[in-house]
């Protein structure tokens, strides 16, 4: 059994505690974060310039489905994440990727969300780098920045940082009536944590992965 305990940043809600009575334990946590939207076009800016050259690199963006060509590309990166996401002590089976599970999903989304998508791709071999994923829930004004990966080879050049403010210009600039971007990151993935810190994102709570084995 898998849930979900949110506590608000400083102090207790007892949500931790309620789950742990039920025999579920917290085998991970994570940062959830907040940044107010609009953020400023001067800071948008600093950030911008703060980047190095693309070395070599462009982006490549759709929205909810993934175009034929770059599927294959795209699995093995989200099959990445999958291995790379921080998971504490949680017992859990890989996920693999193809792409029967990638439409599915997309489908899936695609009933709640409007979907934004960016990856980096190496100009000299085609190579895909990193992908980033904004999910904009209907009905509200939310965005959720999801998952963003760089492969590890490609690491050190600053694709996270530029992924991931591609999608924040495109959420201010086609979805201006947005007024947040909710992230999590978990504490120990130093390299995202900074990046959302340039952002100016804050710690509001965090969330514990709870889990319950032997039912």
């Amino acid at each position: 059994m898998l849930g979900e305990a949110y506590e608000a940043d400083g102090f207790s809600t007892g949500a931790v505690a309620f789950a742990e009575a039920l025999g579920l334990a917290s085998r991970h946590v994570e940062d959830r974060l907040l940044l107010p939207l609009p953020v400023p076009a001067e800071q948008v800016e600093r950030l911008r310039v703060s980047l190095p050259d693309l070395n070599g690199y462009e982006l490549v963006a759709w929205g909810v489905r993934c175009p034929d060509e770059h599927v294959e590309a795209y699995c093995r990166m989200r099959t990445q994440m999958e291995a790379d996401a921080p998971t504490g002590e949680l017992d859990l089976e890989s996920v693999v990727f193809d792409e029967d599970r990638l439409r599915t999903s997309e489908e899936r989304l695609a009933r709640s969300y409007v979907q934004l998508n960016v990856a980096a791709r190496r100009l000299e071999d085609g190579v895909f780098g990193g992908f980033s994923m904004v999910l904009l829930p209907d009905g509200e004004q939310t965005s959720l920045q999801f998952d963003t990966l760089v492969m590890p080879e490609h690491r050190g050049h600053g694709l996270g940082l530029l992924m991931k403010l591609a999608n924040l210009e495109r959420v201010q600039r086609d979805h201006a009536d947005r007024t947040a971007f909710h992230t999590g990151t978990a504490g120990s993935n130093d390299t995202m944590q900074r990046t959302n810190q340039r952002f100016g994102c804050l710690v509001v709570e965090r969330m514990h992965d709870m889990q319950r084995k032997n039912l």
